[in-house]
């Protein structure tokens, strides 16, 4: 057994070895795990998972693209770059295990049809593939719901430029 540094609520979960998919016993979030090659990666990516959290996109975009140098065929690299290129981070909810997913960075490109989506999605095992296509989900919910709260703000800006 290995802990592992949960990426929703950041607590650590014991997980064995091998394993790609892991079950926060905390906040009940299912994820997607590396194998990790070596200890330095392990550290890397719990890096990466916290200044994701704490909304430094920028800096665990470097720490990944260095992962990716020497590991390319790592899904779950594309998958923490696709999350951190969005702003996704995960926000404690009302009840003590809830957590929601929330879209910093809404870019114009759907989840599904993004470079590093469908890349996670190619080197994804079988069971890292469903999780990545259910979570996906969640995630273009996310980016339509900040997108769709962004519109009427936009709207109010033109209609007050245009003199209504």
């Amino acid at each position: 057994m290995i802990q592992q540094m949960c990426k929703c609520c950041g607590r650590e979960i014991e997980m064995e070895k091998a394993a790609r998919i892991a079950t926060c016993p905390y906040c009940g979030k299912q994820q997607t795990l590396p194998l990790y090659r070596t200890p330095q990666q392990k550290k890397k990516y719990a890096e990466i998972c916290t200044l994701r959290q704490k909304g430094a996109f920028s800096a665990a975009i470097q720490q990944i693209e260095e992962l990716l140098q020497t590991e390319e065929k790592e899904s779950e690299w594309y998958w923490q770059r696709l999350l951190c290129r969005y702003g996704m981070v995960y926000l404690r909810g009302k009840g003590k295990k809830e957590y929601l997913l929330q879209c910093t960075n809404p870019l114009e490109t759907p989840i599904f049809a993004d470079a590093d989506y469908q890349t996670a999605l190619q080197f994804a095992e079988t069971e890292e593939k469903s999780y990545y296509e259910a979570d996906g989900t969640l995630l273009e919910q996310a980016r339509q719901q900040e997108l769709d709260t962004e519109q009427p703000e936009e709207l109010s800006d033109f209609t007050l430029e245009s003199g209504f």
